[in-house]
């Protein structure tokens, strides 16, 4: 019998129309348990059910999943996942999908050293965390990313200005919004590919600019 953790997880994502493996499930509620208790100690999330944080943050990870494998990434991408902090969509994204390299980017201490933890508990290939700035690691890796992903972490026209130059020509950054984008996108970001989903009747967007200097 699973625990009550798994057990959510399950209806919920069935519900949502995802059936993931058993050893999803319990890498997904090893994280979860390890948050639910962290988070009575610091904030990590401002959700504090297990039911808001597998609405509001895990199914974002299952479909930004599937968002991905329609992309034309190469074959092992490397990924920064900007402004990690309590593991989203990162962590449940790396049971999903595990291509590449993937930097989780949390400049903060203690978000860090959970991060850290939750990685030390569930086998994630190739998943790293990076407890530097956003500004550092561009310095260091200026043009090395094949794909930039971010949730709430700044505003998007801010986000592609200042994290643009870490992408490779014809990398991609996936934006995770609330609403769509109606304003000119700047260059050299192009537009790519876009998937629209709801989540407790709130919609949600996930919209694939793609860096191209030609």
């Amino acid at each position: 019998m699973g625990t009550h953790t798994e057990a959510v997880l399950s209806r919920i994502l069935g519900e949502e129309g995802f059936g993931p493996d058993e050893p999803v499930i319990k890498k997904l509620a090893s994280h979860l348990d390890l948050l639910l208790k962290w988070n009575r100690a610091m904030n990590l999330t401002g959700l504090k059910s297990l039911e808001e944080i597998v609405r509001d943050l895990v199914l974002d990870s299952f479909h930004l999943a599937a968002f991905l494998k329609t992309l034309p990434l190469p074959q092992n991408p490397c990924t920064y996942d900007l402004g990690a902090g309590s593991g989203f969509p990162g962590i449940p994204l790396r049971t999903l999908w595990q291509d590449g390299t993937y930097h989780l980017v949390e400049r903060g201490a203690k978000r860090a050293i959970f991060l850290r933890t939750v990685l030390a508990s569930i086998s994630l290939p190739k998943t790293h965390v990076q407890e530097e700035s956003v500004e550092l690691i561009i310095r260091k890796a200026a043009g090395s990313a094949d794909l930039l992903v971010a949730k709430a972490f700044m505003p998007w026209k801010k986000l592609l200005e200042m994290a643009g130059p870490l992408l490779a020509d014809n990398g991609h950054i996936v934006l995770m919004l609330a609403e769509d984008i109606e304003e000119q996108i700047p260059r050299p970001f192009k537009p790519f590919a876009t998937h629209s989903y709801s989540v407790r009747g709130k919609k949600r967007i996930l919209r694939s600019l793609v860096r191209c200097n030609a």
